[in-house]
């Protein structure tokens, strides 16, 4: 009589046979050898931030440098330090792989070991059922918002988490045992650290989902009359001493983070609320996957969801079938529990039940927290910025959904296993079974990860460039390229990283870069293709008193001494008109007609011996109604600076309005004047007079 065929033997073998068909697909598009995932802006920018890593191993940078902003200090952290991608980078870059093979090699792997640990996480760890712990890693590893962030290859770290959730279980599992639990706990806190150094956004919603849960749970456990203070007394009495090593651990480790962003949290005040305010979801985007999934592509199209500003942050949201499933199996578990009674032989049990129970609401407000209402332009995060610690710090709050994507899929998971189970019968195995093949097919987007640049044409950009000139310690971009000829905001960013790119490939320094955050007097650098650029890069060499400065022409393949150019450029740019003054129109590129959000800050450039002996006079147009209509709960508030010192406040109102301001006398006669603004506006030079003190713009708002 033939053997039954033994399921459980080869579940394993079967499960990896399943995941690593599905991480092909999932990486379909970039499989090919030419094909990088993300894109020529943040994605570049990510591959040269984690080449740094293996520059330095190599002695080719100091562990604290970058090649960018020379020759500002704590560059470094600027931006996220990528630490967890460095040694599988590495390692690919020692076996003779190029620095864009190596990163997007990093970046699969790095994404297997996360869907390989969620699957042990729900199948060993929380001992759920195949098919759920499947369903699990799938709403999470191959969800559409993940295959449709990885334009912001940071995001990725999310694949680092649900190993930190393993060694948070092992840690009360092993409670008991003391050596097992301390392992467990210092593992832990490295783990998370480790987090933090490759992606603060990452890190930063951890702990804040871990708050929230907490606050949820102790609610819960009120509710439920479970002593919960005499519970954790006891358990704090256990351990005794040892919370002192783990709180000596952590901040050891987190010594070198402070370190390297203490300066430049001083040197920036953050984001403003009305930066945040663009980069919040509404109740609609919770089903914003994009246009480009599969199923639900068309609804979002219909719901006009891909015509909202900034729609690429903002496509954060779920599968509506995956909401449909999370929602029912929360309510039937919420129900179960409220039924079921004590059990007084495991205490233990009811404070995990209440745990998941807590889930709930807690993965309910989180999705809350960040949202804004469309008709009121409410949302919970104003409070949430101003109370909680580092929240000026995270822009693009609507990642904080993507986030979510790990704690919903565990819950979901757990619930269902508690619910139904598929071992009961051939009907709940078979149900099991759709829920796992809808939520794959629910998250598949038409074109795969996205991948918007190839590795022929960043090598063919970076091979070929004339030998640099011997004493050259700088360098900057000139003729900058055009490569979207309708995105002028991606070109500037293409020519920063190719110089960026550039001074990595062959060892050199450069002014240029690009960043979350940018030095202090860089204002006027950033926008290569504006006349005023090179006059700002001449600032700031003369600033930073460099000699042995370069122009790289990126059009002629040449390199020029700055020294050669800068007479012709000043005759150009400070002087058209008469040896006193002239008026640089800084960022002001944007053209009425564009419906873009634009920068908060705009700065104009004079040259006049005359400004401190009379005072600068600003003549300004607001429309304080449009102001009003774009953020109802912010009091618009413009303010001057004149090289880089607050001066004044601007009177907003609707019209035209005239301030003359006392000014310090600067060196050379110049000055820059910086309008700081705490909503958005789109500046429009509109005339300069022939009074050099007399600057005219008007500034209004363009709309989402």
């Amino acid at each position: 009589m033939a053997k039954k065929f033994d399921w459980k033997r080869y579940e394993l073998w079967i499960a990896v046979f399943v995941l690593f068909f599905c991480e092909l697909f999932f990486f379909r598009n970039v499989l090919s050898h030419n094909a990088l995932i993300s894109d020529t802006g943040d994605g570049k920018l990510t591959n040269l931030l984690t080449e740094h890593w293996f520059r330095a191993l190599c002695g080719k940078e100091g562990f604290s440098e970058l090649s960018m902003f020379y020759p500002a200090k704590d560059v470094l952290g600027y931006t996220d330090l990528f630490l967890l991608f460095a040694p599988i980078y590495c390692i690919f870059r020692a076996l003779g792989l190029n620095l864009f093979l190596a990163y997007k090699y990093t970046l699969m792997l790095v994404h297997a070991f996360g869907t390989a640990s969620m699957y042990m996480l729900c199948r060993r760890t929380l001992r759920l059922h195949p098919m759920w712990a499947l369903f699990s890693t799938f709403a999470f590893s191959f969800s559409s918002s993940f295959a449709r962030n990885l334009v912001h290859t940071q995001l990725l770290a999310i694949s680092f988490l649900p190993l930190l959730l393993i060694l948070f279980i092992c840690f009360f599992r092993t409670f008991e045992d003391h050596k097992k639990r301390d392992l467990y706990a210092i593992l832990a806190i490295a783990w998370f650290a480790g987090i933090t150094y490759t992606s603060w956004y990452v890190a930063y919603f951890t702990g804040l989902f871990v708050l929230t849960m907490l606050g949820m749970y102790w609610l819960c456990l009120l509710l439920w009359r479970k002593p919960f203070l005499k519970l954790l007394w006891e358990k704090l009495r256990f351990l005794s001493w040892h919370p002192v090593v783990y709180i000596a651990w952590l901040v050891l480790l987190y010594l070198p983070f402070l370190r390297i962003y203490l300066p430049v949290l001083r040197s920036a005040s953050g984001y403003s609320i009305g930066d945040v305010w663009v980069y919040q979801p509404t109740v609609k985007d919770l089903i914003n996957v994009s246009s480009e999934n599969l199923l639900q592509g068309p609804l979002v199209e219909r719901l006009g969801l891909e015509e909202k500003a900034l729609t690429p942050e903002l496509a954060e949201g779920f599968s509506v079938f995956y909401l449909i499933f999370w929602v029912l199996a929360a309510v039937c578990f919420f129900l179960r529990f409220a039924k079921r009674k004590d059990d007084k032989r495991e205490p233990e049990r009811g404070y995990d039940e209440v745990l998941l129970v807590a889930l709930i609401p807690t993965v309910l407000c989180s999705l809350v927290l960040v949202m804004r209402f469309d008709v009121t332009n409410f949302h919970l995060w104003r409070i949430a910025y101003r109370i909680v610690p580092f929240a000026t710090s995270v822009r693009a709050i609507a990642r904080y959904w993507l986030w979510l994507s790990f704690p919903m899929a565990v819950s979901v998971a757990k619930y269902a296993d508690a619910l139904w189970k598929p071992t009961e019968s051939k009907k709940s195995f078979a149900w099991a079974l759709v829920a796992v093949i809808l939520i794959f097919v629910a998250n598949i987007e038409k074109e795969g990860v996205c991948s918007e640049w190839k590795l022929d044409e960043e090598c063919e950009a970076l091979e070929g460039i004339s030998e640099a000139p011997a004493g050259m310690t700088c360098f900057y971009i000139t003729d900058p390229v055009h490569v979207w000829e309708d995105n002028q905001n991606a070109d500037i960013v293409y020519n920063q990283l190719f110089a960026y790119a550039l001074a990595t490939c062959y060892d050199l320094k450069t002014i240029n870069g690009y960043s979350g955050q940018e030095p202090v007097g860089w204002h006027g650098i950033e926008n290569v293709f504006l006349d005023a650029y090179e006059g700002a890069v001449f600032d700031w060499f003369l600033d930073h008193e460099l000699t042995g400065v370069y122009a790289y022409s990126m059009k002629d393949n040449r390199w020029m001494p700055a020294a050669d150019r800068y007479e012709g450029v000043l005759d150009e740019v400070f002087c058209p008109a008469n040896d006193d003054f002239s008026v640089n129109s800084g960022l002001l590129e944007y053209e009425p007609a564009e419906c873009v959000w634009c920068s908060q800050e705009t700065e104009i450039t004079i040259q006049n011996d005359e400004v401190a002996k009379k005072g600068l006079t600003i003549d300004l147009s607001t429309h304080l109604k449009d102001f009003k209509k774009q953020l109802p709960e912010v009091e618009p508030k413009l303010e001057i600076y004149v090289n880089d010192t607050y001066v004044s406040d601007f009177p907003m109102i609707d019209g035209q309005t005239q301030v003359t301001i006392p000014v310090k006398e600067a060196e050379e006669g110049i000055y820059r004047v910086r309008l700081s603004c705490n909503t958005y506006f789109n500046p429009k030079e509109t005339g300069v007079n022939l009074d050099p003190r007399d600057l005219c713009l008007q500034l209004f708002y363009i709309g989402d």
